[in-house]
């Protein structure tokens, strides 16, 4: 059984260490052969595992629904006090609210050990990828390249499998708690529903508009990132080339550059990081701003509750909340697109053909004629004639 995962990239790692970006490490560019990108890569996984996936969204949602629970508690409440002062109300109240948010930390247990076992079958999955290609591979692809920097690529999937346990048990867990709390706020008035609906679309604009370039600079930073570890494996596996004056000043230069090209990659994929969390925090405090002043105007001119003004207040704090984290989400996403970049090298290697040559149509029985060659030079001949 093959990985699953393709590369895009060119990784020219030549006598243990890698070509710089630009001629292959770090270029960005697609393989040839392998054109998928790496949220093509993460979909077919996610297709592997659909049913894990499936259950893990469905927790998620109901999450998200009952993460609503405390708001609406509250909105009763307040009508409640407002409105009457039986006690008894208060007391049922509360015992609903225990029972939905127990629910829901049930579900979100469940979700833990779902990821669990999804992590558990990608680090099987991708290690018998592993073992299956390296055993299939054609010997001559091997021919200057360092195996132990090209299976030094196994170790991404660890990281793989935190990350896509996190995206999927907070991050998907975020993205329907805000769908739904969207929703709610758009029952209670036209205005919030605008309110809403323009919130909506700035999240689009923060994650498919500014989020532009996220992917490909992640991805230039981790072969910028393997490139200096080829390049210490380098050093370590020549000790004695390193060992005089020039070859200590090589080793020390190849690191500086290599660590420079490092440091540029990783600042570009910041750049990108850093002006989604910015707008993130922007659109944080002029929605809270703007929804504090709008709910007030609504409820002095009787068009809404103050039940359902602090429960308007409160599930966008928990939007807003959320979104104003959102670059650790999308840096994890990110890192996560460039593990199964990683991951994928493996898949470029061309494996042994197996299907060999038809046999030319014959009327009798055949002969077998079988060369091997031995360690001495000379070749073994071993002749079956028909019958034999």
């Amino acid at each position: 059984m093959a990985t699953v995962i393709a590369a895009d990239h060119h990784d020219s790692v030549t006598h243990g260490h890698a070509s710089p970006p630009g001629r292959g490490g770090g270029s960005g560019r697609g393989a040839a052969g392998h054109g998928k990108t790496p949220i093509r890569r993460l979909i077919d996984l996610f297709r592997l595992e659909w049913r894990d996936v499936f259950t893990l969204l469905a927790f998620a949602l109901g999450v998200g629904i009952l993460s609503l629970v405390t708001p609406a508690a509250i909105e009763a409440l307040v009508n409640t006090v407002a409105f009457g002062i039986l006690l008894w109300p208060v007391f049922v109240l509360a015992a609903v609210m225990f029972a939905l948010l127990f629910v829901a930390s049930v579900l979100r247990a469940m979700q833990t050990f779902v990821a669990e076992c999804l992590q558990r079958r990608l680090f099987v999955r991708t290690a018998l990828g592993f073992a299956d290609r390296l055993a299939r591979t054609e010997l001559a692809s091997f021919d200057g390249v360092n195996r132990a920097d090209l299976v030094n690529r196994f170790f991404e999937v660890s990281s793989g499998q935190k990350s896509i346990a996190t995206l999927l048990v907070e991050g998907v867990g975020i993205i329907m708690m805000t769908l739904v709390g969207l929703v709610v706020l758009a029952t209670y008035h036209p205005y919030l529903l605008t309110f809403a609906l323009v919130l909506g679309g700035l999240v689009v604009f923060l994650l498919f508009v500014l989020g532009i370039g996220g992917v490909r600079t992640s991805v230039a930073e981790s072969y910028a990132k393997f490139d200096v570890a080829a390049w210490l494996e380098e050093v370590a596996r020549c000790p004695h080339t390193f060992r005089s004056g020039a070859g200590a000043v090589l080793a020390l230069e190849r690191g500086d550059l290599l660590a420079d090209r490092y440091v540029s990659a990783r600042r570009r994929h910041f750049a990108v990081v850093w002006r989604q969390t910015l707008f993130a925090l922007f659109v944080e405090a002029v929605g809270s701003t703007i929804l504090l002043g709008l709910g007030g105007w609504l409820v002095i001119n009787r068009q809404l509750t103050l039940g359902q003004l602090v429960a308007s207040e409160l599930i966008v704090t928990l939007v807003l909340g959320s979104l104003s984290k959102i670059g650790k989400y999308l840096e994890i996403f990110y890192d996560l697109q460039a593990t199964l970049d990683k991951l994928g090298v493996i898949d470029r290697l061309p494996p042994e053909a197996t299907q060999g040559d038809a046999l030319p149509a014959a009327g009798g029985p055949l002969a077998a004629v079988v060369e091997l060659p031995a360690a001495d030079g000379t070749t073994r001949r071993l002749d079956v004639r028909p019958g034999e």
